[in-house]
């Protein structure tokens, strides 16, 4: 028995947001779409970490027997800068344009004058709130 109602509220439940367009088909490619450059951002920034990290644990030993070159160490600290700043940049992209787009699909619920919720809306699950909340946070 309780199985049976289980499926019937999810079921009821997965056909109100597909009615509204708030299901996990429509949501997820948006997402994807908004924080593809912030995304490349960070495995950009990783890779250079990595590579810096390995590079130290390499030469480390070198250095007892010669100087460590300049030249590379500039080079490797001129990629982390630019990983950084392209992360950072990235990152307020993110903020102030793109995650206005994962709440597209949401617009109708909140009050254009003082983007709030407004009092009649009901999410069809909870996860929909979560999904709304951390994206106008």
């Amino acid at each position: 028995m309780p199985t049976q109602r289980f499926h019937s509220v999810f079921r009821n439940v997965s056909e109100r947001e597909a009615e509204h367009g708030h299901n996990l088909d429509v949501l997820v490619p948006i997402l994807a779409d908004c924080s593809s450059r912030l995304r490349l951002a960070c495995e950009d920034a990783v890779l250079n970490v990595t590579t810096w990290v390995r590079d130290c644990n390499k030469r480390r030993w070198y250095a007892i027997f010669r100087r460590e070159d300049k030249l590379q160490a500039a080079e490797r600290h001129g990629n982390l800068v630019r990983s950084l700043r392209s992360l950072q940049d990235a990152l307020y992209e993110f903020r102030d344009i793109e995650r206005v787009k994962l709440i597209k699909p949401y617009e109708k619920l909140f009050d254009h004058d003082t983007r709030k919720l407004k009092k009649e809306c009901l999410f069809t699950s909870r996860w929909e709130l979560c999904y709304v909340s951390l994206a106008i946070c």
